[in-house]
Parts: C-alpha cells; sequence; structure tokens
C-alpha cells in the first residue's frame, strides 16, 4: 500500500498556520522591545491620589514642624543665648514631631521644577525670634484646632500633644524675648476655675483654667475615660492637699490653689457625666502617696508626677472620644502640661504621649 499524501487542502493549511505563529510572534517581541525601551502604548501617565482629610492634616502639620525647625535655626543667630536655648528645643521638638507625625509625603512621581519667576515671586522674609515665636503660637492653634477636627482619634492625640508642647515653647520664648506670650490658641473647655485658698495671693503663680460658656462639655467620651479624668483629677487634689501641708510658702499657697482646682474638676466632671454619689464614682477618701513627703525635692517631683499624669490621661481621652467632645479635653491638657513645667518638670516634645518621651 502506497503512503498516504497530504491532500491539495491540507498542503495550504499547514503553511498559513506556520505563517500565522510566525506573525503573532513577531509582534510580541516587537511589544516586548518597546516595553523594554520604557515606551508604553495607549497607557495614561500615572497621577497622585486626590488626599483625604487626614492626609491633608497631616501634610500641614509636618509642614508647619518643618518651618518651625528651619526658622527656629536660622533666628539663633544673633539671638540672647536665653532666646538661644529655647530656639533650639523649638528646632528640636519641631524636627521631632515632623518625623512622628510622618514626614513629608512622597507618591513617587516625578514633580514640577519651579521655575526661576516663580522662586523669585515670594522672596521669604528675615526670621528673627519675635517671628518665630508668632509662628509658634500660630502652628499651637492650628494643631489644637486640628487634633479637634481630624477624624483618627490617634492623629488627634498626637496633634493635641504638640499643640500643648508648642503652648509651652511659646510661654518659654516669650519669657526669654521679655514680651507678653499671645492668648492661648487651643479652644477652652469649660472647665472649673481654680478657688483661690485664704492663703493664696494674686503673685503667687497658681495654676488656673479659664471658663468659657461658648466652649462645649465633652459629653460624648467613653465610660472608661469619663472614670479615669474624675479619678485622676481627684488624686491630684487630694496630693496636693498633702503638699499644701508639707511645703513652705510661697509654695504651700501654689499647692492650695491647685488642690482646689484639681478638686473642683473632678466635682465638675463627676456631676457632669452623671457618675456622682453613684457606685461608678471612682473618688476615693484617701489615696496612696510617695515615701518622703517631708523632703522638698521629694514634694516637687510628686508635684510634677500628678500634672504629667494628668496629660497622659486627657491625652488617652482625646483619643477616644468624639471630635464634637475633643475641645475641653485638649485644653485640659494643655493647661496640665502647663502645670507640669511651672512646678519644674522638663518641657517635652510630646506631652501626654509616654510611649514618645525619649
Amino acid at each position: 500500500m502506497s503512503p498516504l499524501r497530504p491532500t491539495p487542502l491540507t498542503r495550504g493549511t499547514a503553511p498559513r498556520q506556520i505563517r500565522a505563529v510566525r506573525y503573532a510572534a513577531a509582534a510580541l517581541a516587537v511589544a516586548a522591545a518597546l516595553t523594554g525601551c520604557g515606551i508604553r502604548l495607549e497607557t495614561p501617565a500615572p497621577t497622585a491620589p486626590a488626599p483625604d482629610l487626614t492626609e491633608i492634616v497631616r501634610s500641614r502639620s509636618v509642614d508647619d514642624a518643618l518651618e518651625l525647625a528651619a526658622g527656629a535655626r536660622a533666628a539663633s543667630t544673633g539671638a540672647s543665648p536665653q532666646a538661644q536655648e529655647v530656639l533650639s528645643r523649638v528646632a528640636d521638638f519641631s524636627t521631632q514631631q515632623a518625623v512622628e507625625l510622618g514626614g513629608i509625603y512622597d507618591s513617587g512621581l516625578a514633580a514640577p521644577t519651579p521655575s526661576p519667576s516663580t522662586a523669585a515671586a515670594a522672596p521669604s522674609a528675615a526670621v528673627d525670634a519675635t517671628r518665630v515665636l508668632a509662628l509658634l503660637t500660630t502652628a499651637e492653634q492650628t494643631a489644637a484646632a486640628d487634633a479637634t477636627d481630624v477624624p483618627g482619634g490617634g492623629l488627634a492625640r498626637l496633634l493635641a500633644s504638640i499643640a500643648a508642647a508648642r503652648a509651652g515653647l511659646v510661654a518659654q520664648l516669650a519669657a526669654a524675648l521679655g514680651v507678653p506670650a499671645a492668648a492661648a490658641g487651643a479652644p477652652a473647655g469649660q472647665l472649673p476655675a481654680a478657688t483661690p485658698d485664704n492663703g493664696a495671693t494674686a503673685s503667687d503663680p497658681s495654676p488656673t483654667v479659664s471658663t468659657s460658656s461658648a466652649a462645649p462639655r465633652p459629653a460624648n467620651v467613653p465610660t472608661a475615660e469619663r472614670i479615669a479624668i474624675v479619678a485622676a483629677e481627684d488624686q491630684a487634689g487630694y496630693g496636693f492637699e498633702v503638699l499644701a501641708a508639707k511645703l513652705d510658702n510661697p509654695s504651700r499657697s501654689v499647692a492650695r490653689t491647685a488642690a482646689a482646682a484639681h478638686r473642683a474638676r473632678a466635682e465638675t466632671w463627676a456631676q457632669e457625666w452623671t457618675l456622682d454619689a453613684t457606685t461608678s464614682d471612682p473618688r476615693r477618701a484617701t489615696y496612696a502617696l510617695p515615701a518622703g513627703l517631708d523632703d522638698p525635692s521629694t514634694a516637687v517631683a510628686f508635684a510634677q508626677s500628678l500634672e504629667i499624669g494628668l496629660t497622659t490621661t486627657y491625652a488617652s481621652a482625646v483619643a477616644d472620644s468624639a471630635s464634637v467632645s475633643r475641645s475641653g479635653l485638649i485644653a485640659a491638657l494643655m493647661t496640665a502640661s502647663g502645670d507640669a513645667t511651672a512646678w519644674g518638670a522638663p518641657l517635652v516634645a510630646f506631652p501626654g504621649l509616654p510611649e514618645r518621651v525619649r
């Protein structure tokens, strides 16, 4: 039998199939070559994603911190030794804060290069210590306002802490320059003012809290945070009452005034949050005290620890509470931070955030 031979149809189909495969392979090779050369066919250029409110706030906060750091370094030249010390602290704190905020956002896309005419159109003003004080005051106000409004509790807590640090720096730099400090930028919560003791005088550096009937009371605060705040304020009141019996004037008068303020705040919070005279009321008749309070240095250190503990309590409440309730908590955090430094505690870059203490 003779071998099978391809029919005319078979003979014509095979070459066509081979040619089709070759054409496809050639097309793939051309596409691969173009891709390797960096040519993208019919592909739109990548664009950076639109920032949401959290990213807008974060980026603005980073910009403020970097501007403060650069301005403080520039203003150190020619400043007095006292001002130089504070300006160095401003630069150091601001650098740390920019890092903790996440730094400058980098999308990975090429940024447009500004033209020489655009760069020359906005010459920077000369930076001196007075200008840094103004920048610092504005940045404090911005951080406090952003901490109130930003959606995320973690960022709100960080910004509230940064606002407290900047408030302390404003006071220190103003004192070094011999000028009045600008009004604090944090929105004041409706907290009870200190009730002066008969032994207190107007000249005592007594920690006080201003009240504002227009400021919202922190209503939307978790129960655990409410209990913690009432307990911490009452414990501070008890501690300062003990210190008032141990210290000599003028510290005794300051301690008495502080005790009255803390007791009043504890009572105000307890009544506002309906904890007063309930089984949930955390206030106690006495609290544990450290040993050695007859030593003035130990007593002062204890006063510092009471106020520092309050900064941690209020910062935690800022993170866990609704934005409409943060205003008064931020004000209380800033007050506690200022009172801690008034008792001699060093100002830190992140008051109320013990995990970031260096």
